[in-house]
This record gives structure tokens, C-alpha cells and sequence, in this order.
């Protein structure tokens, strides 16, 4: 009687230590309360990605165009809305749609099955402010066209501890200075128009919405 009583502590022992080891890693993942930073290496398995209508949010300075010529812009608007319809306005956009690289990245990503969050911000706060609101409302990417790419790692990091995976266009976003760490996770270079820009964000998205790391970039 004794020994089955041994045998049933030290079995109550041995589940009790097995929980306490796995419970409070359980419970972060489960309540909500402790987001999973999704960085670049999270998404290259199998298992990895995103939903296919995913939110994907575009934060661009007031006017910008890759080639910074307007006539440049209005071609990229027409060959980026070509065969596209576009969606309704989410949180955070535009309210309608302008001839310029806003425009196009909307009803590119509209045409791909993704939500569009486009937002204008042209001064580093407001970008900042633009980046942590598009996570905090579920982008799952978050494109940005710094104005200051050393100005936003704050956001950056609270972007990503969000689940977002931070894309910067041009040059990489830093936390700090041009020798300092880069803390954005892809790069895409300008390009040589705004067209080709929305192309390549385009499917950098695709890729990661696969789970697949992106190349090249």
C-alpha cells in the first residue's frame, strides 16, 4: 500500500514540474498579452505566412514618387490600376484615390486580395505615428518610405513586436546613425519608376504571405 503510494507522488510530482516548465509559455501565447515579434527568419517555413487578404500597410511622404517626376507618377498610377478594382477605403487610407504612388499601391494591393492601409506622413512623428497605428489595426507589412531612416526604430520595433514585418524603401531604417544597426527587416531599392516599385512590393508581400523569405532583398 505504501509503495502505491510512492508511485502516485512522485507520478503528481513529475506532471506538476512538467506544467510549471510549460505553463507560463503556454499562457503567453494563448491570452494575447505577449505578441510574438515576426521577424524575416519566422518566415521561411512551411508553416510560416500570413492570411491571403491580409492588411498591408504603405506609409509614403506627402508627393512621393520613386522617379520624382509627376508625369512619371500619373504613367505608374495607370499601369498599376490597370484591370484593378478597388476596394473600399480601409481605417487609415486615403479617402479616394490620387494619381501618385499612394494611388497605385492601393489598387495594386486591392488587386492582389489585400487590404490597403495607405497612409500620408511626411514628417518623422507622423510616420512613427502612422507605423505603430497600421500595425497596432493587424498589417501584417508594413512598407515605409522614410523620410528620416534613422528617426523610426522606435516604431519599427513596436511594428514588429506587434507581428509586423517592416519593409523600408530606399534606404534601410537604422536605430540611429548611418553605422548603426539596421532594424528594418527587408530593403527594396527606389527603382527606376514608381511602377516598378509597386511590382516589387507587391510581390516581396506575395512571398512572405507564403511563408517564403523573399530573395534579393
Amino acid at each position: 500500500m505504501r509503495r502505491g503510494r510512492t508511485v502516485a507522488v512522485v507520478t503528481r510530482c513529475v506532471i506538476l514540474a512538467a506544467v510549471v516548465a510549460v505553463g507560463p509559455a503556454a499562457c503567453a501565447a494563448e491570452d494575447g498579452t505577449t505578441p510574438t515579434p515576426v521577424r524575416s527568419t519566422d518566415l521561411t517555413g512551411a508553416d510560416g505566412g500570413f492570411d491571403e487578404h491580409a492588411r498591408v500597410a504603405v506609409v509614403v511622404p506627402a508627393g512621393a514618387s520613386s522617379s520624382g517626376t509627376r508625369g512619371a507618377r500619373a504613367d505608374a498610377t495607370a499601369d498599376a490600376t490597370a484591370d484593378a478594382t478597388p476596394g473600399a477605403t480601409q481605417p487609415g487610407a486615403i479617402a479616394t484615390p490620387t494619381p501618385g504612388l499612394d494611388g497605385a499601391f492601393r489598387s495594386a494591393l486591392t488587386a492582389s486580395g489585400y487590404v490597403p492601409d495607405v497612409r500620408i506622413a511626411s514628417r518623422p512623428d507622423a510616420q512613427s505615428a502612422a507605423i505603430v497605428a497600421a500595425a497596432m489595426a493587424g498589417a501584417k507589412v508594413v512598407v515605409v518610405e522614410a523620410v528620416d531612416p534613422t528617426a523610426l526604430a522606435a516604431a519599427v520595433q513596436r511594428a514588429q513586436d506587434a507581428g509586423a514585418v517592416v519593409v523600408a524603401i530606399g534606404e534601410p531604417l537604422r536605430k540611429g546613425g548611418a553605422s548603426r544597426p539596421v532594424v528594418s527587416d527587408f530593403r527594396l531599392p527606389v527603382g527606376s519608376s514608381d511602377a516598378d516599385l509597386v511590382r516589387r512590393v507587391v510581390r516581396l508581400t506575395d512571398r512572405l504571405q507564403e511563408g517564403r523569405r523573399p530573395s534579393g532583398e
